[in-house]
């Protein structure tokens, strides 16, 4: 084959000999500058990717702090509103009954947090008789606590001392279903348990959220494979 290839070049003229010599000369360089260009093209968009995921991270971290933050000063707002606490007592006193007023009262606090705060779906304060005052963004006043895990959400709360405990709830597949934010309303004097917050997330609008965050970052990422 190496004979036949010789044989071929030296029978052929001078000018084709020329023209061969002088297309290797070009094509070769131009073959190995282009490897290096790719490989040096790769690796800046690669790094560049990296770097990119690395800032996405990082935004949802500080999102997520944000979010939580937030959702705790929420149920601050709520637990520390007096006249709130006061009608909770009422409630937990020997009258029992609350008023029309001083339930409209409740119910419109619970109203205007889920109108106010987008990651919100419904409040509900459960008392420890069992009187529910609710508010849910897609049902109106009315919630149903059969389908919340009140049980759990209560031992959640407890462990946190006053404080706000996350809990979600798993389905079969092994996915969070439900995602609860829940706080125990104690009496400021005896600690005595007054009653159960508990605000359940809107999910949707919190994937949304992060969806939007993710896919406007990754329109400026262009990856390309070796």
């Amino acid at each position: 084959m190496i004979k036949y290839i010789h044989q071929f070049y030296k029978n052929m003229s001078i000018q084709k000999k020329l023209l061969v010599l002088f297309s290797v000369q070009i094509i070769i360089p131009v073959i190995f500058m282009g490897i290096i260009l790719y490989q040096n093209t790769h690796t800046i968009i690669q790094n560049k990717s990296i770097s990119y995921m690395a800032d996405i991270l990082k935004m949802v971290e500080l999102r997520m702090a944000d979010f939580s933050d937030d959702m705790q000063s929420v149920t601050r707002d709520i637990v520390y509103d007096k006249r709130l606490y006061d009608i909770l007592g009422e409630t937990t006193s020997e009258k029992g009954k609350i008023g029309e007023g001083e339930r409209s009262y409740i119910e419109d606090i619970l109203r205007k947090i889920c109108l106010a705060e987008k990651y919100i779906q419904s409040v509900a304060i459960i008392s420890n008789v069992g009187e529910v005052y609710s508010y849910d963004m897609y049902a109106g006043r009315v919630v149903t606590t059969e389908e919340m895990p009140c049980e759990a959400l209560k031992e959640a709360a407890k462990t946190q001392k006053g404080q706000a405990s996350w809990y979600y709830d798993i389905d079969e597949q092994g996915e969070i279903k439900d995602l609860y934010l829940a706080c125990m309303i104690n009496d400021n004097n005896t600690l005595e348990e007054k009653a159960l917050l508990v605000i359940l997330i809107n999910r949707e609008a919190l994937k949304n959220t992060y969806s939007e965050l993710s896919t406007e970052f990754m329109q400026q990422i262009n990856i390309l494979n070796p």
